[in-house]
């Protein structure tokens, strides 16, 4: 038997690869014995010929997985590589491990060989599988596993459950086997995090563990209960799968296949384990544009154009937006609409002339650059509107087929981006937008799905949707590398595609389409557990018939992540835009330290009804505390909790709204044994900034 510990001082891992059994990776050193199935085995595999020792609903105890054998490992510092090998299969696992902070973050993948000599169909494949993990969190009756629900309008709902009511304990011993049942989130088809965020945090007595799967299409983890008490709990990661997504790969003698990254961290509780996992965010994120992560962006749509713009809507709009201090003013959609009814016509993204006049839509954005803005555009370019001409002009295998027919959801159809004609086509429509028009930010969206996938060439639908999300990735990095100053704004209905592998190519995500300003706080205080503050760019859209307090309280909003503007600015009364330039000043102080922050809920995460919300940055390099807080209730009250200034004195100074005569006086007082904020005199629809800065005791 080999054993060893490896990883970062105090986040260690620890690997057993026993003779009779496959290899275990721990995050405790409370293993359970590796014969018979105990343990969690560290590759899941499933191949069609061999499936699984006991039909499950879990991936846990494939044959081929659970035949695999230790060969070698090499280790340096940064780097684990554990070799397996099955010889009556004659597949071959290299699991690559590597720490990514020097913080107890671990990115994952596996890659399965055929060193045999006949083909084998792979039909799942973990990144990673852990085990230890009741000796690392602690008793099992006190563990809490939290996840996130997701739909448009609706982002971010994170909630715990207990895993002892959602594992019971059936008595694995009586029945000489482990339950079968699992905990598990599935993401489908190219929304990735259309109903679930695609990672979970297990928070138990002791510790918490934080994952995430890094893939821009379909992808599922499992928690399941394994065999001893002493290690009850076991991990799994993987991209797309047989079951839940039609997913099959033939793997032919001497070919290899590699599985979707996918990301722990260890932290010693759940805002700690965020923490860390935010620190990877950041390190792994790919080259910016030198001010990607602090441009003020307004955009046109949200409560106000709503995809119908004009010279006669925009010009007034343009000069009232650089009046507040903007740096990016993006057209949304429209630009390049004729007819009136866009949506099942787009493809072409050449300016309108109708909408424009005289001039077109490059006086506009000349316009926008005299007024010291950059000029922005929208596109959904992975989508060709089933009456566009580009449907007839593109060959049939530019677009996603299944069945021999093309796919088409909501009046479009679906660019194949593993075809060349495809990539030509989006790569072609970005050097136009950004080399002719002048388009120095792009929102990318995309509203629409194709279902389980394209099957060109006899493959399974899973695996035509994973090589086209695989494309789909280099095309973005392509685009990255010709277009260096370009700014890119993810966004898909609002986060359905608020994946790590999209958001570590794009600089800011857009949190939600919700349009209704007394829902969006907990979307946007819940927005941290899936990307630094900096990326999380949540509307903030004040409208000229509000009052002075739902000004500020939409504007907070956009001040808890990536402030992003929009409304009628040239309508609103003289207070109201004072209140905006006030934001949009504050903005500049708040962007600059969340980007050196990490995320903190004084109130824990929000419920979706939660009178009170609150959400914080605290800094990593000076002793300040933002904390911002939303009451949707008459005569509210609420207490804070700042865990890391228990002990201190603090002064709690009210950042924006600055302190008028029409906005309310919230009342605070600090309490420095507990380390608690409280404040009452809250009232219906209103917001605060608050910084919390430590003083040196006189």
């Amino acid at each position: 038997m080999t054993t060893f510990a490896w990883g970062d001082l105090g986040a260690e891992l620890r690997v057993v690869a026993a003779d009779d059994a496959p290899v275990v990776i721990g995050v405790s050193d409370v293993i359970a014995g590796p014969a018979e199935g105990r343990a969690q085995a560290l590759v899941e595999l499933v191949t069609t010929d061999a499936g699984l020792i006991c039909a499950s609903s879990s991936h846990r105890r494939g044959v081929v997985g659970e035949a695999l054998r230790y060969v070698s490992h090499e280790a340096t510092e940064q780097r684990l590589v554990v070799v397996q090998r099955d010889d009556a299969s004659g597949l071959e696992t290299w699991t690559e491990i590597a720490a990514t902070t020097g913080a107890g973050t671990y990115r994952c993948r596996t890659t399965v060989t055929n060193v045999g000599d006949a083909t084998r169909v792979l039909e799942a494949v973990s990144s990673i599988s852990l085990g230890g993990l009741t000796g690392y969190l602690g008793r099992t009756s006190s563990t809490q596993v939290w996840t996130a629900r997701n739909e448009q309008m609706a982002e971010n709902r994170w909630s715990p459950e207990p895993i002892a009511d959602l594992l019971p304990d059936i008595n694995p011993a009586i029945h000489r086997q482990p339950a079968r049942g699992v905990v598990e989130r599935t993401g489908e088809t190219t929304w990735p995090t259309g109903r679930f965020q695609p990672g979970g945090v297990l928070v138990g007595p002791d510790a918490a563990l934080a994952w995430e799967i890094e893939h821009n299409g379909p992808w599922r983890w499992e928690v399941g209960s394994l065999f001893a008490r002493e290690d009850w709990l076991g991990l799994i990661l993987m991209g797309p799968t047989a079951l839940q997504h039609g997913w099959s790969h033939p793997l032919a003698p001497g070919e290899s296949f590699t599985t979707v990254p996918a990301t722990v961290a260890l932290g010693a509780d759940l805002v700690d384990a965020n923490a860390r996992l935010t620190a990877h965010r950041r390190a792994t994120h790919g080259p910016q544009p030198a001010d990607a992560s602090t441009a003020l962006i307004y955009n046109d749509y949200m409560n106000t154009l709503m995809g119908d713009p004009t010279t006669e809507k925009l010009e007034p709009l343009i000069d009232a937006v650089a009046e507040v201090g903007a740096d990016v003013f993006c057209i949304d959609a429209g630009w390049y609409d004729e007819g009136g009814d866009w949506w099942p016509s787009v493809g072409r993204w050449e300016p309108s002339v109708r909408r424009f006049g005289e001039g077109g839509l490059a006086r506009l954005l000349e316009r926008i650059r005299a007024r010291g803005m950059r000029p922005g555009l929208w596109l959904e370019p992975e989508v060709i509107g089933v009456r566009s001409d580009v449907a007839a002009e593109l060959p049939d295998s530019a677009f996603m087929t299944r069945g021999g027919a093309r796919i088409a959801s909501h009046d479009r159809y679906f660019l194949d981006l593993t075809d060349d004609a495809a990539r030509a086509h989006v790569d072609a429509t970005f050097d136009r937008v950004i080399g002719e028009y002048g388009a120095e930010y792009i929102k990318w969206d995309y509203n629409v799905t194709p279902g389980a996938g394209p099957d060109p060439d006899g493959v399974s639908p899973g695996a035509g949707l994973l090589a086209h999300h695989r494309a789909l990735q280099e095309l973005v990095e392509g685009i990255r590398e010709r277009h260096p100053h370009v700014i890119l704004e993810s966004c898909a209905s609002g986060a359905m595609r608020q994946d790590r592998a999209t958001l570590s190519l794009y600089d800011l995500q857009s949190t939600s389409d919700q349009q209704d300003a007394r829902l969006y706080p907990p979307i946007a205080a819940g927005a941290g557990m899936a990307m630094p503050l900096e990326q999380a760019g949540n509307w903030a859209y004040p409208h000229w018939e509000m009052n002075a307090e739902e000004v500020a309280f939409a504007l907070v909003t956009g001040l808890a992540g990536r402030m992003y503007l929009s409304g009628y600015l040239d309508r609103f009364s003289e207070r109201s835009r004072a209140l905006v330039a006030q934001a949009a000043a504050v903005y500049r102080g708040v962007i600059r330290h969340h980007r050196e922050s990490v995320p903190m809920w004084p109130l824990g995460l929000p419920g979706w009804s939660d009178e009170v919300v609150a959400s914080g940055s605290r800094a990593l390099s000076d002793d300040v505390t933002l904390a911002c807080v939303w009451s949707r209730a008459d005569a509210a009250a609420a207490e804070l909790s700042f865990p890391h200034l228990a002990g201190a004195e603090v002064e709690v100074v009210q950042a924006f709204p600055a302190p008028a005569s029409d906005l309310a006086a919230w009342e605070t007082s600090w309490d420095p044994e507990r380390g608690a904020l409280e404040i009452t005199g809250m009232g219906d629809l209103e917001a605060r900034l608050y910084a919390l800065r430590k003083v040196e005791n006189r």
